[in-house]
Parts: structure tokens; sequence; C-alpha cells
């Protein structure tokens, strides 16, 4: 009896040392490179990196549900600054729920987008992905939106999943 439950706490400790993603996890960073002069927001799943000083987080972290766990309740915003050269870029990182819904079709996933701006003009407002599951729908993944040397266009970088 002893022994079962030693072994049923070993199998917890193993599996608590590190986090294993799911399919719905979705997360976003944020990498201000001064020297490579490059504003670097990417999107992707659990192996997705960022720079020492960059920022990442879950998009799930940016929504709450309700009580009753039926429904998404808010979605927050948070704002990332970076300043490459001469020009200050300002970072809206928000969630994109799958479905208000939590029951409904993609109601378990929480997708990314963001807002950048400079100088109160919006360079670019993009949602990374949307909810595809019919076979007729392709799904195009924004991984990675660049902006280099103070550029006002993003260099964007595209994907048939996050996951690939």
């Amino acid at each position: 009896m002893h022994i079962g439950k030693v072994a049923v706490a070993l199998v917890f400790l193993a599996t608590s040392a590190h986090v294993i993603a799911s399919d719905d996890q979705r997360f976003i960073g944020v990498e201000c490179d001064v020297k490579s002069s490059m504003l670097r927001i990417s999107y992707g799943g659990d192996k997705l990196n960022v720079l020492k000083g960059g920022y990442l987080i879950d998009t799930f972290e940016l929504k709450k549900n309700d009580a009753a766990g039926t429904h998404v309740a808010s979605i927050r915003e948070v704002t990332k600054t970076c300043k490459i050269k001469k020009t200050l870029y300002k970072v809206q990182i928000r969630a994109v729920p799958g479905n208000m819904n939590l029951n409904g079709e993609c109601g378990g996933v929480t997708f990314g987008a963001v807002r950048v701006y400079t100088g109160g003009r919006k360079l670019t407002d993009t949602i990374f992905e949307k909810c595809c599951l019919e076979r007729a729908c392709t799904n195009s993944v924004t991984t990675r939106l660049s902006f280099i040397d103070g550029a006002t266009q993003p260099e964007t970088l595209m994907a048939s999943s996050v996951f690939k």
C-alpha cells in the first residue's frame, strides 16, 4: 500500500515538472531588438520563444470566463512599447475568443491579435488566426510581424497552422 502512494507521488512530481501545452494554447511574443533594429511580434504554440528581455503571454490569460464557465465574460488588453531608432511603437495585445459561447464551435480556443501604432497612426490591426473547422475553409495563420529599421509596414510571415 505504501509503495502505491509513493508511485503516485512520483508520477505527480514527474508530470508537474514541465508544462505540456494543449492544442488550444496560443502565445504572443513581443521582442524589441534594438541591436537588429527590429520589432518582432510572434504568434504560436508552446514552442514559441522570445529573446531575453522579450514579452510572452498566453492568450488565455487575456480573457475571463463567467462563473458558470459557459461564456466569455471579458477580454483584456496589454500594451507594450518599443523604440527602434527614432520610431516609438505601441503594441496592443488582445485575446480573440474562438466563440463567446465556450460550448460552441471553437469555444475552447482563444486566438490572439495585435494593433501597432506609432505617432498615433495605426500601422496594423492583425488577428493572427480565426476559427476554421470546415473542410471548405483554408486556415491561414499569421505567425510573425516584423517592423525593421523603423518601418511603418510590417513584413509578415504566414503558415497553415500554429503547431507546424
